[in-house]
């Protein structure tokens, strides 16, 4: 529905404020919304054709709104399902992005309280980044994905304070991965890929 409107709205019902989530006409859709803490909100918002996308933060307290991180694509559409993904400390989010200008996906981690932004050095290729799967403090664990094949997958490791990307997985194969619930180990599927 492009008329959407975002209230943050007081449980004592003294009190609520309408976000600025579409301020023009560009944005249409807004979704993906969440709260970091009592008063932080995150939020996504895109136009009709799926080519500019913003993560917005929104304060509560002081009722202002700040863009982290913008996605604008001419030829294709971006993705919907790209969600940004938040650490345990909800300190920072890590986006997906084609803002190098290359053409190929990186992360960038977007710290909240500096803003400061760190980009991923080393590109994942044609791999399109699908899905974080596990954080540490110094690492994030992505599933990626060549094209749409549901078990072209293979485990990359970023480590974003040393900006050093490792593939954990044998690029020949493909791989269906998954990830024990204490986050300490990754199964990976792996089998030859298919010939047409």
């Amino acid at each position: 529905n492009p008329k959407a409107e975002l209230w943050v709205i007081r449980p004592d019902g003294k009190g609520k404020k309408r976000v600025d989530a579409v301020p023009t006409e560009r944005h249409e859709y807004v979704w993906n919304i969440r709260f970091l803490d009592g008063h932080r909100l995150l939020y996504q918002r895109m136009d009709r054709r799926h080519q500019n996308l913003d993560v917005v933060l929104f304060d509560a307290e002081s009722g202002q709104s700040q863009v982290l991180h913008t996605e604008r694509v001419r030829d294709g559409f971006i993705p919907w399902q790209w969600r940004p993904v938040v650490s345990p400390d909800a300190q920072s989010i890590f986006v997906q992005t084609e803002s190098a200008g290359d053409g190929r996906y990186r992360l960038a981690r977007i710290d909240l309280k500096s803003r400061a932004r760190t980009l991923q050095r080393d590109p994942l290729g044609d791999l399109t980044s699908s899905a974080i799967l596990r954080m540490t403090p110094d690492a994030v664990f992505v599933r990626v994905r060549a094209g749409n094949l549901p078990l072209a997958d293979q485990l990359v490791r970023w480590d974003f304070r040393r900006n050093r990307t490792t593939l954990l997985t044998d690029p020949a194969l493909h791989h269906r991965i998954s990830v024990s619930p204490d986050g300490r180990h990754f199964a990976a599927l792996a089998q030859l890929p298919e010939k047409e």
